[in-house]
């Protein structure tokens, strides 16, 4: 682990650097959101077919086979275009959740628990006003937000501190040792 820092690696999330974390961490969210959409979207698909479809339902082999060949197609298509809305809301929320947690980083010259915790609560409220959330519903999609923000960020200061890199609210020196990879605090 390396004991020496350059100055620009303060602002440094997860060992990368800000333009990276954002595309990564903002990518690997559009995947997952992807996925998990276009499951959701092809079970809505499924049973909706099979709703507006059940008052004539085949009774042939030949039937059946149109019938389920035309349902597949439905479903691919809709869970599609569930997956794109997933990747909307999930990878664009996640693209301003990192962009103002970088812009406050660059902004306090640290990378820290504080920038992640006000940067989640500001994308709940900024979630909140684009959903026109009434108060209460805002409120707690900030507090939310800043729940996840606080774990995210905690994450990432535990990361700095696993690799000796400076953390403000972390004294480093003489009286941390590490013990097979374990940081111990000696008294």
């Amino acid at each position: 682990m390396p004991d020496t820092f350059t100055p620009s690696s303060k602002l440094d999330r997860a060992s990368l650097a800000p333009g990276e974390f954002i595309t990564t961490v903002t990518t690997v969210t559009s995947l997952w959101a992807f996925f998990i959409g276009s499951i959701d979207g092809a079970k809505r698909a499924s049973l909706q077919y099979l709703a507006e479809h059940a008052h004539v339902l085949p009774k042939t082999k030949q039937g059946w086979y149109l019938y389920h060949k035309r349902k597949n197609y439905a479903v691919i298509l809709n869970s599609g275009k569930i997956g794109l809305q997933y990747v909307k809301r999930f990878g664009g929320l996640t693209l301003v959740f990192t962009g103002t947690q970088a812009t406050l980083d660059k902004a306090r010259g640290e990378a820290d628990v504080i920038n992640s915790v006000v940067a989640g609560a500001g994308t709940g409220l900024a979630n909140s006003f684009l959903c026109k959330d009434r108060k209460y519903d805002t409120l707690h999609t900030c507090m939310i937000g800043g729940a996840v923000g606080l774990f995210a960020g905690g994450m990432q200061d535990m990361i700095n501190i696993y690799q000796r890199k400076p953390v403000w609210y972390w004294r480093q020196g003489s009286n941390i040792n590490s013990v097979d990879g374990n940081s111990v605090v000696k008294a």
